[in-house]
């Protein structure tokens, strides 16, 4: 199974969200209602980059150019490639997180590592866990979705 036989949207919601009295940025991918909880992609698969956070937590300029561009090339690692779809991004607090649910964790590190700069490498670690039920995302956004002001 790879991504490119799934039913995907590309329809992504924002929200700015105060926890601990500090700002979080949630992107969570919106219209995947049909692929949540697909049993070929039940790994987690979390891509994390600690910045140095201005005065509200948030990363300054060039730092976000680079998560930019780190962004970009995971997505053509992991969507493009066919073995995992992007589910949310989380920044604030001086940490970006990239969340991902993949089918074989050790295909996405190697299609990671594939793509990846190799002459000025990203700080980024990578951390996985078993989702099969994708209870992150699914609680996520829920709350981001009772979070947003009703539209007329």
């Amino acid at each position: 199974m790879t991504t490119a036989e799934l039913p995907l949207d590309s329809a992504w919601i924002s929200a700015l969200v105060e926890v601990e009295d500090r700002p979080l940025l949630i992107r969570i991918r919106s219209e995947i209602d049909a692929v949540v909880g697909h049993p070929g992609f039940a790994n987690l698969l979390r891509v994390t980059w600690d910045y140095e956070a201005n005065d509200s937590g948030l990363p300054e300029d060039d730092d976000l150019a680079a998560m930019t561009r780190c962004e970009t090339d995971l997505e053509t690692a992991l969507e493009q490639g066919g073995c995992g779809l992007m589910t949310h991004v989380l920044t604030g607090d001086g940490l970006r997180q990239w969340v991902f649910y993949v089918a074989d964790l050790e295909h996405a590190a190697e299609r990671i590592n594939a793509v990846l700069p190799r002459d000025t490498p990203y700080p980024i670690e990578l951390a996985a866990a078993s989702d099969p039920d994708w209870s992150e995302y699914g609680e996520l956004h829920a709350k981001l979705l009772r979070s947003q002001p009703p539209t007329a």
